[in-house]
């Protein structure tokens, strides 16, 4: 049985090992290098991921620094784009339906995410009491919700 147990833990290890994987930029295909220093030369803490084909990048930039993180695919077309952003930043639309849906409640932890031509945004709703966080579309309409 014991053995079961370990045989079971290697390869849930292994699974979650080869799904991402931290890599050096050395290893990371020049056209993905050249395309993000040229889009972000002022980058810092920089850390690469390999997920399946494709390259993630997770980085900070600004002051004060927010942090960002890319999706390249081996072409070096950007996938996804997920930044942190200051609440004050969110469209003011998308705020009046956030909080027209939880009113009584703050705002915190805002991300945008753009994949393609699409916009989202991520962020937490907080009362005194209850959590939630939200997925939320360019216009405030609520995509997910999840009670935290």
């Amino acid at each position: 049985m014991e053995r079961v147990f370990l045989i079971i833990g290697m390869i849930v290890l292994f699974t979650i090992h080869t799904k991402a994987q931290n890599i050096l930029s050395k290893d990371v295909p020049s056209l993905i290098i050249n395309k993000f220093q040229q889009d972000y030369p002022k980058a810092k803490d920089i850390s690469w991921e390999k997920k399946g084909v494709n390259y993630e990048v997770d980085f900070d930039l600004g002051f004060p620094e927010r942090d960002h993180e890319i999706l390249y695919a081996p072409t070096s077309e950007v996938l996804r784009h997920k930044q942190e952003i200051k609440v004050k930043d969110l469209p003011a639309n998308v705020k009046e339906k956030v909080l027209a849906e939880f009113p009584n409640y703050q705002i915190k932890d805002v991300n945008k995410i753009i994949m393609g031509t699409a916009t989202f945004y991520t962020l937490e709703v907080k009362s005194s009491s209850v959590k939630w966080e939200l997925k939320v579309d360019d216009q405030g309409n609520i995509i997910n919700k999840k009670q935290d």
